[in-house]
């Protein structure tokens, strides 16, 4: 969602593990800062919420688990320009967390 103020905004991504879990990624994006994301782990988008240390079991996850992109069918129902961004911030999550350190067998 764009911010109230230009430069500003929020993409909210909400997952589901396969036990079920909740999880979401919020991206945010301030007038003269830098844009940054968090993950909260529940139901409730925790307001104090980071993204996870380097080298942790949740960064693990995240970095090995995640999908490459974002399904089609999750953005369907939003604007051009909002899924063009929530694309784009979810390209910075996976940019950030990096590449998964585990060994790919052939």
């Amino acid at each position: 969602m764009p911010g109230t103020i230009i430069g500003e905004g929020e993409t909210q991504i909400f997952m589901e593990t396969e036990n079920g879990s909740p999880i979401s990624i919020t991206v945010l994006k301030r007038a003269g800062q830098q844009k940054f994301w968090a993950v909260s782990l529940g139901e409730i988008v925790d307001e104090a919420a980071r993204a996870p240390v380097r080298n942790s079991l949740l960064w693990y996850r995240l970095a090995c688990f995640l999908p490459r992109q974002l399904p089609g069918s999750a953005l369907a129902s939003d604007s051009p320009a909002n899924a063009r961004q929530a694309r784009s911030d979810y390209q910075m999550v996976l940019d950030d967390l990096g590449n998964c350190p585990r060994s790919r067998q052939p």
